[in-house]
């Protein structure tokens, strides 16, 4: 079986949040959101029967590394803290009906915030949890484009809620969202 990790919304901007408070959390507009697709023999599988057994990672990179390149930090060895990236780096899988109408398997992340200003990718990886043999192998990863933390002087104002996050948003999943943001 061959895995495809999409980005379907990427981090465009977002505030600096500073390491004053940890309650004091801005987030990265839109939120990041991961498509896994499956490839067999006799085509697409949209949904897995063991989703549950599936995650998502994000690693944060610095703006010199190219988009395309894969510096394959392994998700494995770098659990640790990253001081610089807010909220939680890991997600599980939820299928959901995607904007075509189809179910699928999609990763979604929150509540992302850093705290300081530049320009950051986020390397995203697959992790599929293997009970027979307690290992986490990475089936996918993807880099999400560049985007921009902005010093509160220097930020241009919050991203409007996306389609795909109201989509979502109607199905249940909890996002963070401002409260001056229309919901509907």
């Amino acid at each position: 079986m061959k895995y495809e990790l999409l980005t379907i919304q990427s981090p465009i901007r977002g505030r600096m949040s500073g390491f004053s408070s940890p309650k004091d959390t801005r987030l990265v507009g839109p939120q990041l959101v991961l498509q896994l697709v499956c490839y067999t023999d006799q085509g697409m599988v949209k949904v897995l029967p063991d989703t549950h057994l599936l995650m998502a990672k994000v690693v944060l990179l610095e703006d010199d590394v190219p988009a395309k390149s894969n510096p394959n930090p392994s998700p494995n060895k770098n659990l640790g803290y990253d001081s610089n990236l807010l909220g939680n780096p890991v997600t599980t899988c939820q299928v959901l009906r995607g904007l075509d109408g189809e179910m699928g398997m999609f990763f979604i992340f929150p509540d992302l915030g850093l705290r300081s200003p530049g320009r950051y990718r986020l390397q995203c990886y697959c992790i599929q949890i293997d009970l027979t043999s307690a290992s986490f192998p990475v089936t996918a990863t993807t880099t999400t484009e560049q985007f921009r933390v902005y010093a509160p002087k220097t930020f241009p104002g919050s991203i409007e809620m996306t389609h795909i996050t109201k989509h979502f948003l109607h199905q249940g999943v909890n996002f963070h969202i401002a409260k001056k943001l229309d919901r509907s």
